[in-house]
């Protein structure tokens, strides 16, 4: 049903924790493939993908770990995020309704903003998409967070810990 994309940046421990929350919705067959994107290859960022029978990429092969994706859905998110809740309730629903992307609340007493106007990322609340319509939206994009940037969404009645 889904597959899971986080682009990893340089921190292990919170890939291992979002990986970790995810592990029930493995063990229920809601996810069906993982897929790391990392700026680097430091060997305990290839333990936390190899333990988690992840997939690792390169910087800049988003859109191949996108087009490697064995589910019609993608669940994309930043390092350290965590689902809470009935997320999968709520994320099979959507994707079993609707065509369009799909956001989660972000969880009461989240992290706040680091100064007074800054803006939270695009991908601080996650992003669930259609593998078809991700393909066609990275078209000039190279990041994550870009194809999360200036779309049309839902929010779904879940929320997300952003990580800290």
């Amino acid at each position: 049903m889904l597959t899971v994309i986080v682009e990893a940046g340089e921190n292990p421990e919170a890939v291992a924790r979002t990986l970790a929350g995810l592990v029930p919705a493995a063990v229920e067959g809601v996810v069906r493939d993982v897929h790391i994107v990392a700026g680097s290859e430091s060997p305990a960022l290839k333990r936390v993908v190899d333990t988690a029978g992840a997939r690792l990429w390169p910087s800049g092969r988003l859109a191949d770990a996108i087009n490697a994706a064995r589910a019609e859905w993608l669940l994309v998110l930043e390092p350290g995020a965590r689902l809470n809740g009935e997320w999968m309730d709520a994320v099979a629903a959507h994707c079993g309704a609707s065509h369009m992307p799909a956001r989660f609340r972000k969880a009461k007493g989240g992290r706040r903003f680091a100064w007074f106007g800054a803006r939270a990322s695009a991908l601080s609340r996650g992003l669930v998409i259609a593998k078809a319509q991700a393909i066609a939206n990275m078209r000039g994009r190279r990041s994550a967070e870009a194809l999360a940037s200036g779309l049309a969404v839902r929010t779904l009645d879940v929320e997300l810990t952003p990580p800290v």
